[in-house]
């Protein structure tokens, strides 16, 4: 499955218990995919190239995690324009913003350059 060429690539709000999983988000224009007040696990995909346009309100990222829970492993991020991950945290049943991204490949090896768009 692709999601590609859209404003927005995923975007899950109150959501609870999702799993993405083996599915290419690319070459959306503000954010790959998007978690607002939500729980998902995105497993086994590829988010690349995201946040081509901007906009004041949203962060060019792969990954926009915003009050929710996730579980991010075994993925290829990279290559998105400002973030490849980025959180917000407001009050929320999520507080903070609980991340476990593990296992993924972030375009590079260099710890450096990883951090800087984390």
């Amino acid at each position: 499955n692709i999601i590609e060429h859209n404003n927005y690539g995923l975007h899950l709000t109150n959501a609870s218990g999702v799993t993405i999983s083996r599915v290419t988000v690319k070459s959306n224009e503000h954010y790959g995919i998007y978690l607002d007040n939500s729980s998902a696990s995105i497993i086994n995909s590829e988010i690349s190239y995201n946040g081509t346009e901007y906009l004041n309100w949203v962060p060019e990222a792969g990954i926009y995690v915003r009050n929710s829970s996730a579980v991010i492993n075994n993925n290829s991020i990279f290559g998105n324009n400002k973030y490849e991950l980025y959180t917000t945290y407001t009050r929320s049943r999520f507080s903070p913003s609980v991340i476990n991204a593990q296992n993924n490949w972030w375009g590079t090896a260099e710890v450096d350059k990883i951090i800087s768009k984390i």
